[in-house]
């Protein structure tokens, strides 16, 4: 299990996670008294989500908004989910595109990237791209690291008129969304 024949994301899943060889000790009355990491990883998120939400709607009474990066099978009933730490680059774009529609078939309606990417700065070209497609994610926002320039819409006036007639778009036909 150790061993796949491919990497998500290019980094072997060891180096921040436990091995899928692992075991963890369960109370199981049925007679296993272990599971897999194998069968398990990504679990404890969905966990945390669920426990989360009921926290907020059943304790606190209040209408929750949970966001995860991580998940499992079913996590989207209880949190919301952004796509993770992407780069600012043409390619990490093209790719959100695809990445929102399969998490959306997989039970996540509401979804987004970091517009303009999170590591790294961001060309203002990128950026002005990144905000059109970006207001039409169903979950959109600007999100950088602390050492990256600042890539808020105002620094730049051609990124500030390009996100707001996006969004002038997409407030036109919002009323088309849930109809």
């Amino acid at each position: 299990f150790d061993d796949l024949p491919y990497y998500p994301g290019g980094t072997d899943l060891k180096f921040k996670s436990l091995p899928f060889s692992g075991y963890h000790p369960v109370d199981d009355p049925y007679g296993d008294k272990f599971y897999k990491e194998y069968n398990l990883h990504s679990l404890f998120a969905h966990h945390q989500a669920n426990s989360t939400y009921r926290f907020l709607t059943e304790v606190q009474k209040r209408r929750p908004f949970v966001m995860t990066r991580a998940s499992f099978a079913g996590t989207g009933r209880f949190a919301s989910k952004w796509q993770g730490d992407n780069h600012p680059y043409w390619k990490d774009l093209q790719y959100s595109i695809p990445s929102i529609f399969n998490l959306q078939l997989f039970g996540f309606p509401l979804v987004g990237a970091d517009i303009c990417g999170f590591a790294f700065d961001v060309e203002e070209e990128v950026c002005v791209r990144w905000i059109q497609m970006g207001a039409f994610m169903p979950f959109s926002r600007s999100h950088n690291a602390k050492d990256t320039i600042d890539q808020e819409p105002y620094n730049w006036p051609r990124v500030t008129v390009a996100g707001r007639n996006a969004v002038r778009q997409k407030y036109s036909i919002l009323r088309y969304y849930y109809t």
